[in-house]
């Protein structure tokens, strides 16, 4: 509406310079005396004729142009802005604060298929968080007597039935080994259902990766979101929505809680 109004207010002081111009062209043109004042009057004229029509052709075919890639522009910074997407990597294991996030979190609740390297990679900090008093690590893995769900990762990631299934065991035993040595408590549920995506969720940031559809290995996109973005407070409802609501609807149930050590 505000548009439509400084559109027909632009329209107005054009019509009215435009006559303005006109007249004065006229009365140049009907000066019979010689003087300078025929030929003011008439470039004068002119000039507002010319501006006139120029900023007709900026309102109506320039000025609206812009507009819409400012607004689309504004509205992309808004929608990031809301979301708190502090990064973006397709390189999964090379591009992402790991070592930062570890170490500022007491808290760490994943979703993964079975995260075969990212388990080799993080083995010393997943070792060195749990060690710590008050941590807590909740990983969720896909339920590997689930035949359905089994069928539909392995055909997704080249593999057999049987070697996912071996793959999530393995996962599972792993954080029950990180877990046999923990100072804080680390928790294993399986869940039924396929993952469609896997994420991290420390304290202030989570880590979103997806899975993709075309075979053979490749990159991963990765989105890093913080702590009070929508795309963290998604991340959070997802996860308690499968903690929480997934444990009282029977789709999620616990394999595994660790017993904290004593210190001697």
């Amino acid at each position: 509406m505000k548009f439509e109004r400084s559109t027909l207010r632009t329209v107005i002081a054009a019509l009215v310079f435009l006559i303005a111009g006109i007249l004065l062209l006229v009365l140049g043109s009907n000066i019979q005396k010689p003087s300078w004042a025929p030929a003011l009057s008439i470039q004068t004229g002119s000039f507002i004729i010319a501006s006139v029509v120029m900023a007709l052709i900026f309102e109506f075919w320039q000025l609206r142009g812009l507009l819409e890639d400012l607004y689309q522009k504004t509205r992309i910074v808004e929608q990031l802005h809301r979301a708190q997407i502090s990064g973006f990597s397709v390189s999964f294991h090379d591009n992402v604060p790991w070592e930062e996030m570890f170490s500022e979190s007491n808290r760490l609740n994943m979703m993964v298929a079975y995260a075969s390297t990212w388990r080799n990679t993080n083995q010393t900090r997943l070792e060195i968080f749990v060690a710590r008093d008050g941590a807590e690590l909740e990983v969720v893995l896909p339920n590997p007597g689930n035949s359905s769900i089994l069928q539909e990762l392995g055909t997704r990631f080249g593999s057999t039935p049987d070697e996912v299934r071996q793959k999530i065991v393995a996962a599972k035993d792993f954080f029950e080994m990180i877990g046999q040595k923990a100072q804080g408590i680390v928790r294993i549920f399986y869940i039924d259902r396929a993952p469609h995506f896997t994420f991290y969720r420390f304290n202030n940031r989570a880590v979103y990766a997806s899975y993709r559809h075309r075979p053979g290995r490749g990159t991963i996109m990765t989105l890093i979101a913080t702590r009070g973005g929508e795309l963290y407070e998604w991340i959070r409802d997802e996860w308690y929505g499968i903690r929480r609501d997934g444990l009282d609807s029977g789709m999620t149930q616990v394999v595994y809680e660790s017993k904290p050590t004593v210190k001697p």
